[in-house]
């Protein structure tokens, strides 16, 4: 079970607090009855854990600035990480629409660098 908060504390400031039923840092996965070494009634890991944490700032143009346990910030596909690994730490976010004109035809295309 996962239960979750996020939420803006002022103008260009945000947070999140999500709690975990898994103490696994790679997976908020749980196997029901894994206690089975310690007889039927062993609760050794059933707890409430803190999945994510963290704060973040997005005062500069196009840049997201975020600290703490934080979900994955990279751009990634379901072949590359898995969608429950929340990393630690600082990161720093850059996206910006650029538009471009080939031919007198106007496209935009985007870029982000995480």
């Amino acid at each position: 079970m996962r239960l979750g908060l996020r939420g803006t504390l002022a103008d260009d400031w945000f947070f999140g607090l999500r709690l975990e039923t898994s103490a696994n840092p790679r997976s908020t996965n749980v196997t029901i009855g894994d206690d089975s070494g310690n007889g039927p009634f062993a609760k050794t890991s059933d707890g409430v854990n803190v999945g994510q944490a963290y704060l973040g700032y997005k005062g500069f143009r196009d840049v997201t600035l975020t600290a703490g346990r934080m979900q994955n910030p990279l751009v990634t596909t379901s072949m590359v990480w898995d969608g429950d690994i929340n990393p630690e730490g600082l990161s720093e976010q850059w996206k910006h629409t650029f538009n471009l004109a080939f031919g007198g035809v106007l496209r935009a295309a985007a870029c982000t660098d995480a």
